[in-house]
C-alpha cells in the first residue's frame, strides 16, 4: 500500500530510513504475524509491503501508521491511498491484496494539528543579594586637655597644673547586614499532543 501525506505537517515516526520500524506498529492487529517492510525514503508518501504465508482471517486493525507532527495548530493534511511512482522508478499501488484478488475498498483519511492552552508550571527561585548598610556606633574616646590652673605659693610664684577632662567622639562603623532581595526564576514547562490516524480493513490474503 501506498499513502500519500503533507511532508510539511506530517513526517514518518523514525525519519525518512524509518529506523527501528518506528513508523508503523503490528502489535495486536491482524498484521502481527506478517513480515513488513516500510519505505518512507520519498517526502509525502508512505510505502508498506507485507507478507506472511497462512491467509489472514477475522476483521479488525490491519496496521497502525505512526507519525510525527511537524505543523502548527489548525493545519490539517488528507492520508489518501493512491498509486505512486517513485524517481526510481518504481510503481506503488494505493493498496492492493495480492495481485488485486480479492479487490480491495479503501477509505482515505485526514490529519488535523490541534491546538490548546497550556498551563505553566512555575517554579520560583530565590537568590539571596548580600545589601552593606552603614549602622553609626557611639565610641567614647578619652582625650586629655591641659587647663592651666594658677596656684600662688608661698614665695608668689605661680605654678601651672594640668587637669584631664573626657571628650565623649563619636566615630560612624559600617556594619554589612545581608537583606534578602529575590529575583523569581521561572521555569516553564508546555507538553504539545499528537494525533495518529489509523485505517482498518478486512482481509483474508496477504497485501503490498
Amino acid at each position: 500500500m501506498q499513502v500519500t501525506f503533507n511532508p510539511a505537517i506530517l513526517q514518518p515516526a523514525g525519519g525518512t530510513a524509518c529506523t527501528a520500524n518506528a513508523c508503523f506498529d503490528q502489535v495486536g492487529t491482524l498484521s502481527s504475524a506478517m513480515s513488513i517492510t516500510p519505505n518512507t525514503s520519498n517526502p509525502g508518501h508512505f510505502i508498506i509491503s507485507a507478507f506472511q504465508a497462512a491467509s489472514l482471517t477475522g476483521s479488525g486493525t490491519l496496521l497502525n501508521l505512526r507519525f510525527n507532527i511537524v505543523g502548527t495548530a489548525g493545519q490539517s493534511t488528507t492520508l489518501v491511498f493512491e498509486d505512486y511512482t517513485s524517481p526510481t522508478p518504481t510503481f506503488h499501488p494505493g493498496f492492493v491484496w495480492n495481485e488485486g484478488d480479492p479487490p480491495a475498498a479503501t477509505t482515505n483519511g485526514s490529519v488535523t494539528v490541534s491546538g490548546g492552552t497550556g498551563t505553566p508550571d512555575l517554579t520560583p527561585t530565590f537568590t539571596p543579594t548580600n545589601t552593606p548598610t552603614n549602622t553609626p556606633t557611639s565610641t567614647a574616646t578619652n582625650t586629655a586637655t591641659s587647663t592651666p590652673t594658677s596656684t600662688t605659693t608661698g614665695t608668689g610664684t605661680p605654678t601651672n597644673t594640668a587637669t584631664a577632662t573626657n571628650t565623649a567622639t563619636a566615630t560612624a562603623t559600617a556594619t554589612a547586614t545581608s537583606t534578602p532581595g529575590g529575583t523569581p526564576v521561572v521555569a516553564f514547562a508546555r507538553r504539545r499532543m499528537s494525533k495518529t490516524n489509523a485505517d482498518g480493513a478486512y482481509c483474508d490474503k496477504p497485501y503490498g
